[in-house]
C-alpha cells in the first residue's frame, strides 16, 4: 500500500500542533512519530497516543501516522483500525475518508481472492458507508450480495437468501437477473404471491426474460389462474417454440383446464424433443385414466336419463357415442361425440331423468304401419374378429316384417349372429312395441 505521510505533515506544520500540544518533554516521541522508519513510527505516535495530552485533530493525526506505519509493514488491518479512530476524532478530514474506503475495497478485494465472502461483505459495506456515491464499490457489494443469497437459496436457508438478494436490489436499484433470484427464493419458502411480483418485477426490468415468464406462469398456475399461465407460456413458445419446460407446463395447464386434447398434444410434443421426459409420459398416462373415469360418468348419466342402455365400462365405443347422439337428439343440444368431455358430463347433468325415453313416448308410432330402422352389431363366437351389420326393416300388423343383412339374405348371415334364433329379433319387435326399446338407436 501507498505510504500516506499525512501530508508530510504539511512540511512540518502538523508536527509543530504535535510539540504544542503534548510539550517539549516527549519531544522525541513527537520526532519518532513523524520518522521515515516504521518502527520508529509505531513507537513515537503510540507514545504519545497513551500520554494523554493530545486531542482534536493532533490526536487525529498521531493514529493516522501509525495507521500508515501498520500498513507499510504490512499489518492492513490493525492499520484499519488506527484510520476509523483517527476519522471518528476528526470526521471533517476528507483525506482520511479517501484513505479508509481504499483500504477497506483493498482488504475487501483479498478476501474476496480467498473466498472470505462474508468478510469481504463486512469491507465493501464499511467502504459504501465512507462513500456510497462510488458506482464500483456499490456495483461490488451488490454481486457480493446475490452470489450470497444463491448460496443461502442453494443450502436451504431462504430467509437468509431473501434477504441478501433485498440488500442487493436496494443496492443496485434495478436488477431483473436478482428480481428473479428473489422470486426463486420466495417461491421455495412457499411465498406464492411474492414469487409472482418478483417474476413481474423481472420482466418489467427485462420483458425478453423468457424464464421469468415460465418461473410466473407456474405460480399462476398453482393458484388456478390458468388462463394468466397460458397466456406466460405461448409468450415463451412464440419466441422459443422448442422450449420443452414451457411445452410440459402448457400440457398440464391444459390438463387442469380439462382440455384433454390440447394436453396430449402438448404432452407428445414434449416428447418429440425429450424422449425420455418422465413427466410428459406421467401426463399422457393421467389423461388416458381420466379419460376412461370420465367415460364411465357419462355412461352413467346416459343410463340415467334413458339414453344408454349399455355396460357402465368406460371404453368410449360407439355404443356411448350413439347412446350421446340419442341424447343430443332428445334434448336440441350439440356435443363433440368422438371423445368425452367435461362440458358434456356437466350438460347431461343438467337434464332431469328419461330424456330419452320421454321423446321417444312423445314421438310413439299410432300408424300401424310405421316403419323403424334397427342396426345391430354382432360378433360370431368363433370369430372375433367378423362383424355383421344387420339393417332390419320392421313393419307392424299386416306386412309382419323382413330384413337384409351387408346385403345378403337373413339366412346367409344366421351364422353370425350372436343370438342364433328368431327371439331375438321379436323381442325386439315387442321393445318397440311395449315402449322400452328406442327405435333407431339401438346396440345389442
Amino acid at each position: 500500500m501507498t505510504r500516506h505521510r499525512f501530508l508530510r505533515i504539511a512540511t512540518g506544520i502538523a508536527c509543530l500542533s504535535l510539540y504544542l500540544a503534548a510539550g517539549l518533554a516527549q519531544a522525541d516521541a513527537i520526532s519518532d512519530c513523524d520518522s521515515a522508519e516504521a518502527g520508529r513510527v509505531v513507537a513515537g505516535c503510540t507514545a504519545l497516543i497513551e500520554g494523554g495530552n493530545l486531542e482534536g485533530s493532533a490526536l487525529a493525526t498521531a493514529y493516522a501516522r501509525r495507521s500508515d506505519a501498520h500498513a507499510e509493514r504490512g499489518a492492513l488491518d490493525t492499520a484499519l483500525e488506527d484510520r476509523e479512530q483517527a476519522l471518528r476524532i476528526d470526521s471533517s478530514d476528507d483525506a482520511l475518508r479517501d484513505w479508509l474506503v481504499g483500504a477497506y475495497t483493498l482488504r475487501g478485494s483479498l478476501h474476496i481472492e480467498n473466498d472470505k465472502s462474508d468478510s469481504a461483505i463486512t469491507d465493501f459495506e464499511a467502504a459504501y458507508r465512507l462513500a456510497p456515491g462510488i458506482k464500483i464499490v456499490g456495483d461490488t457489494l451488490a454481486k457480493l450480495y446475490e452470489v450470497k443469497g444463491m448460496e443461502a437459496l442453494k443450502n436451504g436457508t431462504h430467509r437468509d437468501a431473501i434477504a441478501a438478494f433485498s440488500r442487493a436490489i436496494k443496492l443496485t436499484g434495478t436488477s431483473a437477473r436478482i428480481f428473479f433470484n428473489r422470486a426463486l427464493a420466495h417461491a421455495a419458502a412457499g411465498e406464492r404471491n411474492r414469487a409472482i411480483d418478483d417474476f413481474s418485477a423481472a420482466l418489467r426490468e427485462n420483458p425478453e426474460y423468457l424464464e421469468a415468464y415460465r418461473g410466473r406462469a407456474g405460480f399462476f398456475l398453482e393458484s388456478g389462474d390458468v388462463k394468466k399461465a397460458v397466456a406466460d407460456l405461448e409468450t415463451v413458445l412464440g419466441r422459443s417454440p422448442n422450449n420443452t419446460d414451457a411445452l410440459l407446463l402448457r400440457a398440464m395447464a391444459y390438463e387442469a383446464a380439462g382440455e384433454r386434447e390440447k394436453a396430449k398434444t402438448d404432452f407428445k410434443a414434449t416428447l418429440v424433443l425429450d424422449s425420455e421426459n418422465r413427466d410428459a409420459m406421467s401426463g399422457l398416462a393421467r389423461l388416458g385414466k381420466a379419460t376412461e373415469a370420465l367415460a364411465q360418468l357419462l355412461q352413467i348419466e346416459l343410463n340415467r336419463v334413458g339414453c344408454y342402455p349399455g355396460p357402465i365400462d368406460g371404453k368410449w365405443g360407439r355404443k356411448s357415442k350413439l347412446a350421446l347422439k340419442s341424447f343430443e337428439q332428445n334434448s336440441e343440444e350439440n356435443f363433440d361425440t368422438s371423445e368425452p368431455q367435461q362440458e358434456t358430463l356437466n350438460a347431461i347433468a343438467s337434464h332431469g331423468d328419461n330424456v330419452c325415453q320421454r321423446q321417444q313416448e312423445q314421438a310413439a308410432p299410432t300408424d300401424s304401419n310405421a316403419e323403424y330402422t334397427i342396426e345391430v352389431r354382432v360378433k360370431p363366437p368363433n370369430d372375433p374378429n367378423l362383424e355383421c351389420c344387420i339393417e332390419a326393416q320392421i313393419y307392424f300388423c299386416k306386412k309382419g316384417w323382413e330384413q337384409k343383412a351387408c346385403g345378403r339374405e337373413r339366412e346367409d348371415c344366421k351364422q353370425y349372429i350372436a343370438v342364433t334364433n328368431d327371439q331375438a329379433f321379436c323381442s325386439i319387435i315387442d321393445g318397440v312395441r311395449n315402449g322400452t326399446f328406442v327405435p333407431d338407436r339401438a346396440n345389442q
